[in-house]
């Protein structure tokens, strides 16, 4: 009888480890699921964001390029209300409004239109 004791006392004490074994792995298995939906939340939350920074980068270039086509045709009109004329000697002490009435009055122009006269500076160095 007394080995009859010992031997449930000893599948007891066995059984009660195996529960305690097995429910420490239940609760370890229960920690990671609940950590595992917390990454796929946060992983859900990072493409979220990922796309929402792809959508901006796509905004931001197509503005970009908007940009450029304004600066383009803002520099283009800029130029169209410039003229150029080569081939004019330059003088010593020369007046430059005179020769632009002068200009004007050959092509029938207004000089009053006329908003700004310079000389560009020359390539070639000689003195006058």
């Amino acid at each position: 009888m007394e080995l009859r004791r010992e031997i449930r006392e000893t599948i007891r004490i066995e059984m009660q480890q195996m529960q305690s074994t097995l429910q420490f792995y239940s609760d370890k298995f229960d920690d990671y699921e609940v950590k595992m939906k917390s990454y796929d939340i946060r992983v859900k939350m990072l493409e979220n964001q990922y796309n929402d920074l792809i959508n901006q980068n796509k905004n931001l270039k197509v503005q970009h390029g908007a940009l450029e086509q304004r600066i383009t045709v803002l520099e283009q009109a800029q130029l169209a209300n410039q003229l150029e004329i080569c081939g004019i000697a330059e003088e010593e002490n020369e007046n430059l409004t005179d020769i632009t009435s002068k200009i004007c009055d050959t092509f029938k122009l207004n000089p009053d239109n006329i908003i700004k006269a310079y000389r560009k500076k020359s390539f070639n160095k000689k003195k006058l």
